[in-house]
């Protein structure tokens, strides 16, 4: 696990918390939240709905937080117990150790999760990094897992080349720049104020991972026969979609899939997409 810190410095970190708890305590969804152990450190989350749901638990993508389900989890609580976590070493209030993703450390750090939470035959849905640990998990503990939901997954094909170089050379460009980047990752997707000043916060004070994790193995994609759900857009700036969706179409014989081309890479508010696909032969 690295120990450099994942902010650039603590007045950075300071701001960046302090709107997420803004955020969190104008929500006016009821919510509990929630603190486990793990291996690597505590994970911090939010449960809504009723403790007898069954249960559905959310992860973020790289450099975010549980903030980006808030517009989700309301439809999602009507029928299922919503588990949404921080990832530890990403911009939330979980511990803010970075474990390798050459390791099992991801999948290891999810199931002390899943444990603590005491979750079997639990729902899984993955943003990005996030959709990267919920195929890893769900090809090493398929037995745990109901459903599978992939919003623009990583790990499934290689990164767009030169994209991180891209990316950087935007971030040198000022307030131009800045916006170019968000659509970029949201293409004609409207974010809300709160979300606008987290981007320019997390831009100015937080320190990304450089680098992609690596890609599933056949062998992991193929073990994976629980029901699945892809969610991309074909301009999405950091994965080819149509790659991506081949290589999943190959490997997971039960695949849905929904391909949009006007949304970007962070695709957001999908439970009007995801709901029909969970409510399909109830688990």
């Amino acid at each position: 696990m690295t120990t450099q810190s994942i902010y650039k410095s603590k007045e950075g970190e300071a701001a960046i918390m302090q709107l997420y708890d803004r955020v969190l305590a104008a929500w006016k969804h009821p919510f509990e939240k929630i603190i486990l152990p793990t291996r690597y450190g505590n994970t911090f989350g939010i449960a809504c709905g009723k403790p007898t749901s069954p249960a559905l638990v959310l992860l973020h993508g790289s450099g975010s937080n549980l903030l980006t389900w808030l517009g989700d989890i309301p439809e999602y609580s009507k029928k299922y117990r919503v588990f949404a976590l921080d990832i530890v070493g990403e911009a939330g209030k979980s511990d803010h150790n970075r474990p390798s993703w050459e390791s099992p450390a991801y999948v290891e750090w999810l199931d002390d999760v899943l444990n603590g939470l005491g979750c079997d035959n639990a729902i899984l849905i993955g943003l990005s990094l996030g959709g990267w640990i919920a195929l890893k998990y769900s090809a090493a503990m398929p037995y745990r897992i109901a459903k599978l939901v992939l919003i623009s997954p990583g790990g499934v094909c290689p990164s767009r080349f030169l994209i991180t170089l891209r990316l950087i050379a935007l971030t040198l460009c000022g307030k131009w720049g800045q916006n170019r980047i968000k659509q970029l990752i949201f293409g004609d997707q409207k974010i809300t104020e709160d979300a606008e000043e987290a981007f320019q916060l997390l831009n100015k004070h937080y320190n990304y991972r450089v680098g992609d994790p690596p890609l599933v193995k056949d062998a992991e994609l193929e073990s994976i026969g629980i029901p699945a759900f892809f969610l991309g857009d074909m301009n999405d700036v950091f994965f080819h979609t149509e790659k991506a969706l081949a290589r999943l179409q190959k490997f997971l014989p039960r695949l849905s899939v929904k391909v949009s081309d006007d949304k970007g890479h962070g695709l957001i508010n999908m439970a009007s997409f995801i709901l029909p696909f969970l409510s399909q032969d109830e688990i």
